[in-house]
């Protein structure tokens, strides 16, 4: 009889999952012998087999990738010095002469003229197989055993390019070269390629440290005047300037960094810090965490009488904060920053909540020169 019912019996069903399994378990009736040949010892080998696979026991691997990351940082790390060597050795000399004859091997190169198999031979003061490679002019795209490189002209390309539009990704740019060479498209092309620039990059950064070093142009205030030379740059007999100088400010909210609490899994563990004095750490910022608050904070009036015949500049003069204004424009002030909060949308009303970091915020002086940037954590665009 066949029941009708909104929730299926579970002993039902596992009646029915046993018979299935025996049915295909076990052989029909009278063809118990079907497996069996005349030489016998066929009923050992499946005991045999029955038990080895009683006793098997799953393996579950307890490694995560969460340091797959800062593995590959420092391994790179340990080979920065003779990459950075072997650059500037390539630069000035072109490819090795020394190379030796014996040990030869291929490898993939992606240039811009192609993407082929290439021969290279090992120098004889080579340390490890990355700075073979840089001799040569091209970068492997891991830091043991790459499987491919990519050569320097190609990374230096896109570094202007990306410099000239920065809207140019990497992703973009490997298809590029893929279609210019007639490529079929390979999405892990663009992680390879992100590895070597980052390689690239972090050698000309060590080779602008070694020159401001032997300029003696280490020390931060002096290369906040070199920033740009018409605003920060002075001279002792120019006269001042009112305003010294025109800056902007403004946020992007497009490089959005989800908080972890909110993802499942570890975080990658990654310890690297731009080396640069236009970007602010967090640990910078939050020196001024706490200036809002204070700023709340009812003014102690003061009952000295100002001298009427000091010259005040205007423009060293901060703005009022709002406890300093007058009950009159207190009222319209909070009246404009309620409606003000109330039109916004509710996706940047959350955005603090779900993002633990929601983008960056940049400061440019007029002839478009980055003067700082930091990352807007736990806040939106200013």
């Amino acid at each position: 009889d066949y029941v009708d019912s909104a929730e299926p019996d579970a002993a039902s069903d596992n009646e029915a999952y046993e018979t299935v399994r025996l049915a295909f378990t076990q052989p029909a009736p009278g063809e118990e012998g079907f497996d069996f040949s005349h030489a016998g010892a066929e009923g050992v080998f499946h005991s045999v087999v029955h038990d080895i696979l009683h006793r098997y026991v799953k393996y579950r691997d307890p490694r995560t990738r969460h340091d797959r990351i800062q593995q590959q940082v420092n391994s790179w790390r340990k080979q920065a010095p003779f990459l950075k060597r072997a650059y500037l050795r390539w630069k000035a000399r072109g490819p090795p002469s020394d190379a030796v004859a014996e040990g030869r091997w291929t490898m993939t190169v992606c240039s811009l003229r192609g993407i082929r198999e290439e021969l290279f031979q090992p120098v004889s003061d080579s340390q490890s197989l990355n700075k073979t490679l840089a001799r040569h002019g091209v970068i492997g795209a891991t830091p043991n055993n790459p499987r491919i490189a990519f050569t320097f002209h190609c990374l230096e390309t896109y570094c202007q390019l990306h410099r000239s539009c920065p809207r140019l990704s990497i992703d973009g740019f490997c298809r590029a070269i893929q279609n210019l060479h007639k490529q079929p498209q390979k999405y892990y092309l663009a992680h390879q390629f992100s590895w070597a620039y980052d390689v690239y990059l972090g050698i000309l950064r060590a080779i602008d440290e070694d020159v401001n070093a032997a300029l003696n142009r280490r020390d931060p205030e002096i290369q906040a005047k070199l920033l740009c030379a018409p605003c920060m740059y002075r001279l002792e007999e120019d006269a001042p300037l009112r305003p010294s100088m025109l800056v902007a400010c403004d946020g992007n909210n497009s490089l959005k960094l989800i908080d972890s609490s909110f993802r499942i899994g570890q975080v990658r563990v990654d310890d690297r810090r731009l080396p640069s004095f236009r970007y602010l750490e967090p640990e910078e910022v939050d020196v001024f965490k706490d200036d809002v608050a204070r700023a709340r904070k009812p003014a102690t009036p003061t009952h000295d009488d100002p001298d009427e015949g000091a010259h005040v500049s205007l423009d060293d003069i901060p703005w009022l904060n709002a406890n300093e204004l007058e009950e009159e424009s207190q009222v319209q002030l909070r009246a404009c920053a309620e409606r003000w909060r109330a039109a916004a949308p509710d996706a940047k009303k959350k955005m603090t909540e779900l993002f633990a970091v929601s983008g960056i915020f940049i400061t440019i002086c007029q002839h478009g020169h980055v003067l700082l940037v930091c990352d807007m954590i736990r806040s939106g665009e200013l």
